[in-house]
């Protein structure tokens, strides 16, 4: 996210979700996917007899009160991590700076800080903020090195393990005799007032490792030499070089830093990018908590020794290289020269070079922008969403951005989506992994200006929020489809509308705010194609307390749904979407039960008999989905009536038996596709994928195949699913042509880019790597309201425009020299003319003026004011007037 920064120079260590990351956010990594209240741990591994039948070839329900071996922590569960590529071993960190590990799925766990092998962890101690910190504060892992893991401790101490945690590197000072050792970046080896190093491991070459540290100083009243110091080494933690002394004075703080990494585009080595400030008068006039124009980007592949190889944007803020290509944002105001001034906006901009070169990224609609949210990159498209400055007080409130998608350069944004829900660092947008072109939303109804319950502050823009679905990269937005039947059977009984909404990330990345105020988010993995599971209801909007809310279960990408459950329950996948566990979530109630599913929730077995009732907060597997061993962690009480974590593991083969767990063959799978055409992006998509009644296990070494249609490798295309809206063109309401923007919230600033690039004149294009057939017979969009808005006639009248002001001013400017410097040299006869002409010139001036902004607009684009900025991008022939807040 690029958002306005915190409090520099101290740069928040993790997660990498927030402020000044740019990350491609809340898609819900699975490192992330346990933040909670997470004070209990259960690890599952399914082998369970039949429980409950929601059909009638579902098992007989059976019970199951095995006994489930237990770990107690001493606090909250902050990580967990797996490491290795088994999912046999993992890390727990709890909030207290204890390190537990298993080393066989979870049988067993050992404290690693109380068990002698985290020499000096003892000394590793910190006090920021008003509080004292001990024993380790992050576990730093990268899967593409399953075996490493990097543990940030407070005081400067750091420990390395290159065999899963087998045997560990101690830190300097600790370490035994003629053994290597982890140094402490810093010129202290303990720093005892600080917040511990934000660290960043290369993602391509081996033991590259960049640390960020803010100097004790600033901890100490008052602040001198306040700044961040950004280190590097090359041997995972055995020595640093302190990078801003490297620079020899061109760099005397830090604010931002990431790695140049080299996908698909080039290799840049070990080049490093970073934001900075360049002189001690621009670190003194720092402007805290927003954006500052006195921070620059740049780029350096010599650890910033010298300055002739250094890549420079100025006022560049924050950054973030995704996939070859990076992002920065700078300050609009970058030349003002007030040293007073406060940053407000920012322009983001693109480069494919690693920062050698950028563009500037342009968006159609005309407001200055807050702030940006990559929310995916694949396919050379990005999706971005934009939090625009608005200035009327009521759209300025709203907890809303537009999304945007771009051209192949990245450079070109359309308008796809407004008003997607966008409170603070959280988008509520993410993909349906597993399946090309599927994206669900949720998105602030039109309605909600409206309303008047809104107005008299009876209601909040969260009462209006309402989930959308495309299954074209964003070309077209709808509702998700509510089932039929609820989970009890019952048919939904709906007063007007009736569509499904769920949950986005902003709902789980409230957990912070207690149990009964975040729930599940939407859910999908790679490796489960097909399958979503979501917490949410049925009506007009979607709903925020618990008892209004159920689970529900998609196998189509989204297509379809059904309610598996009748309250908010938090779910994971196992061997490749073979196994669903699931559990009542901590926002709804205590429970001592956990169900799972061996056919896409199509019949729930168990209960799994918990020793305890338990607020459970989630349900962890190993990262790949593939693994029968789960994880779920809440809180118990003990009996003194406290709430303490525990690790809980049960093995699913244990508890089958033979013939229940048997593994796949080649009779248990079919060919399966999405959609009833079998058409995603143009193309015949379809999947090698288990059937659901099989009930088999894939194991896992399984892959899912996509299986291509040699005789029917593209699909004829569609103006609905095939074609988007180019810039400066958005969906009309009807959803049948793409019409130009209304005027005044139009991007002007971009008409250079126009001229040089090529248009289609009806302002659509098909979604980027679309493979349908016969494109011509659907991008021919029609005018818009009998108007000619094409955009070839939008360049060409840029081009001639641009022309005719500048001969027009230099006859007015020769006129005026002439009528004013020489009238005495001037005949009578000759000075009139001159008078008339300049009159004549700047008529007909404006008159050109008046006929290129009627071709722009058009009367029937003038829309009332408070509807220009959120206007929908709804179903066809969709009309609302939505009076009603509350949930059905």
């Amino acid at each position: 996210i690029l958002q306005r920064p915190p409090r520099q120079p101290v740069k928040t260590t993790p997660p990498d979700d927030i402020a000044l990351t740019l990350e491609i956010p809340f898609t819900l990594p699975h490192s992330m996917r346990m933040r909670g209240t997470v004070r209990h741990v259960v690890i599952f591994c399914l082998g369970i007899q039949s429980i409950a039948a929601q059909h009638e070839s579902c098992p007989a329900a059976n019970t199951i009160t095995n006994e489930l071996p237990s770990e107690e922590l001493d606090g909250r569960l902050l990580q967990l991590e797996w490491v290795g590529i088994t999912g046999q071993v993992a890390f727990a960190l709890s909030e207290n700076g204890l390190l537990y590990r298993t080393a066989n799925y979870g049988q067993s766990w050992s404290n690693e800080t109380l068990l002698g092998k985290l020499r000096g962890v003892e000394a590793a101690v910190s006090d920021f903020n008003g509080r004292r910190h001990r024993g380790i504060a992050q576990v730093v892992h990268f899967p593409g090195r399953p075996n490493e893991v990097f543990l940030i401790g407070y005081g400067g101490l750091h420990w390395v393990t290159f065999d899963k945690g087998v045997s560990y590197v101690q830190p300097c000072g600790h370490e035994l005799p003629m053994n290597t050792c982890i140094q402490s970046p810093g010129d202290k080896p303990v720093t005892s007032l600080g917040l511990p190093p934000y660290v960043k491991i290369h993602p391509e070459i081996k033991s590259l490792v960049l640390a960020m540290l803010t100097r004790d100083e600033c901890f100490k009243p008052p602040p001198h030499e306040c700044a961040n110091d950004l280190f590097y080494s090359p041997d995972f933690g055995m020595s640093w070089t302190n990078l801003t002394a490297n620079s020899k004075g061109e760099i005397v703080s830090f604010v931002d830093f990431d790695w140049a990494t080299s996908t698909e585009k080039g290799d840049p080595d070990n080049h490093i990018l970073a934001t900075v400030y360049r002189t001690r008068e621009k670190l003194d006039a720092r402007q805290y908590g927003q954006w500052d124009k006195f921070v620059d980007f740049v780029r350096s592949k010599d650890l910033f020794a010298s300055t002739d190889n250094e890549a420079e944007l100025k006022c560049g803020n924050a950054i973030k290289s995704v996939q070859g290509t990076l992002f920065v944002a700078a300050t609009r105001d970058c030349n003002r020269d007030e040293t007073t001034y406060t940053s407000r906006n920012v322009q983001l901009h693109v480069s494919h070079d690693h920062g050698k070169t950028f563009s500037p990224v342009c968006f159609p609609v005309g407001l200055e922008d807050r702030g940006y949210s990559i929310l995916d990159v694949s396919h050379e498209t990005a999706w971005v969403c934009v939090d625009h400055d608005e200035e009327d007080f009521l759209d300025a409130a709203q907890p809303v951005g537009n999304v945007y998608t771009s051209d192949k350069d990245m450079e070109l944004f359309g308008l796809s989506q407004r008003r997607t829900y966008k409170p603070q660092f959280a988008v509520d947008f993410d993909r349906v992994k597993g399946l090309p072109a599927t994206f669900i939303s949720n998105q602030i109804s039109e309605s909600a200006l409206d309303d008047p319950m809104l107005l008299t502050g009876k209601a909040t823009f969260e009462s209006f929020m309402q989930s959308r679905i495309t299954f074209s990269e964003g070309a077209s937005w709808q509702f998700l489809k509510a089932p039929t039947h609820n989970a009890r059977g019952d048919p939904y009984r709906c007063q007007g509308e009736c569509h499904l909404h769920l949950h986005g990330p902003s709902s789980w990345y409230r957990w912070g705010d207690g149990d009964t105020s975040w729930f599940p988010s939407l859910y999908s993995h790679a490796n489960a194609p097909g399958i979503v599971l979501g917490v949410g209801n049925v009506g007009a909007f979607l709903a925020a307390d618990a008892a209004s809310l159920s689970t529900f279960l998609s196998r189509d990408g989204g297509q379809t749904w059904e309610e598996v459950r009748s309250s908010p329950h938090i779910y994971e996948f196992g061997d490749h979407g073979g196994i669903i566990l699931m559990a009542e979530h901590a926002s709804s109630a205590s429970t001592d039960a956990i169900y799972f599913s061996r056919d896409e929730g199509r019949c729930w077995e168990g209960p799994i008999q918990l020793r305890h009732p338990m607020r459970i907060d989630n349900i962890r597997v190993e990262p790949n989905s593939n693994s029968h061993v789960f994880v779920a962690h809440g809180t118990v009480l003990d009996y003194r009536g406290n709430a303490v974590t525990q690790l809980v593991t049960v093995d699913l083969k244990s508890l089958l038996s033979a013939d229940q767990y048997t593994d796949c063959n080649e009779t248990h799978y079919e060919t399966w596709s999405p959609t009833t055409e079998h058409c995603l992006l143009g193309s015949n998509f379809t999947m090698r994928r288990r059937r659901r009644d099989a009930r088999c296990f894939m194991g896992m070494d399984h892959e899912h195949t996509i299986e291509a249609d040699l005789h029917h490798p593209t699909c004829r295309c569609t103006f609905e699913q095939d074609v988007r809206c180019e810039y400066g063109f958005e969906r009309n309401r009807q959803g049948t042509a793409c019409e130009l923007q209304q005027q005044e919230h139009f991007n002007l600033t971009c008409a250079t880019s126009l001229n040089d690039r090529h248009w289609r004149s009806t302002g659509d294009a098909l979604v980027a790597n679309d493979q349908c057939t016969h494109a011509q017979a659907v991008l021919k969009s029609a005018p818009s309201h009998g108007s000619s808005h094409h955009t070839s006639s939008l360049v060409l009248m840029f081009r001639i425009f641009g022309i005719f002001i500048l001969v027009v001013t230099l006859l007015l400017v020769l006129a005026w020299f002439a009528a004013t410097q020489l009238p005495e040299y001037l005949p009578d006869g000759l000075r009139d003319n001159l008078q008339d002409s300049t009159e004549k010139m700047s008529a007909a001036f404006c008159t050109f003026k008046s006929w290129v902004e009627e071709r722009l607009s058009g009367d029937s684009l003038q829309y009332e004011r408070a509807r220009q900025q959120f206007q929908p991008l709804a179903d066809a022939g969709e009309e609302h007037d939505h009076t009603d807040p509350n949930p059905l």
